[in-house]
């Protein structure tokens, strides 16, 4: 599960960032950003059902359904194995050259520094992507994405597994 949300973050930075390589990069953030919901919304279904649970066995049956059910995006997108865009993606050299991190918000990357992608006259894109650059709807998404990383890496990682052990040990 974890990883599905982290890679679900992940995903969503790279539309923000690369918005050139979508029609909608809006859509395309919120697609990841509801995967990262989806994903989140199951894993604290999966702790509720865990805590809730009297028995050992209800305990495992419980967390065996709900990982079957969080798995249903996967087989679905299993089944499309034979369409051009799955076999596409699945081609490693393929998706890497595609899903290449060409820019980046990060604090260790020069304002000037320029990136190897063009746009349409023909310059460089800046490599750096400045908060006061972006659209406003970007800027909206780009928090967004900072609500969630935070709450993935402080809370969910950190706090989420410890407040389950308190409340195991404190209801009956």
């Amino acid at each position: 599960m974890k990883d599905s949300i982290n890679n679900a973050l992940v995903l969503a930075k790279y539309a923000l960032n690369h918005k050139y390589m979508f029609e909608s990069p809006e859509v395309a953030f919120l697609t990841t950003y509801t995967n990262f919901l989806v994903n989140t919304l199951v894993e604290l279904c999966n702790l509720i059902v865990i805590i809730s649970s009297n028995s050992p066995l209800n305990i495992v049956l419980n967390f065996v359904a709900i990982c079957i059910i969080s798995e249903f995006d996967n087989i679905i997108y299993a089944s499309q194995g034979n369409e051009y865009c799955t076999k596409m993606l699945k081609d490693d050299a393929i998706a890497q050259k595609i899903l290449q991190i060409q820019h980046t918000t990060s604090k260790n990357c020069g304002v000037d520094e320029l990136s190897n992608v063009e746009d349409e006259q023909g310059s460089y894109h800046k490599m750096k992507i400045v908060f006061k650059e972006r659209t406003t709807s970007e800027k909206c998404l780009f928090i967004l994405y900072k609500i969630a990383r935070v709450w993935y890496i402080a809370i969910y990682a950190y706090w989420v597994p410890f407040f389950v052990i308190v409340l195991n040990i404190l209801i009956p």
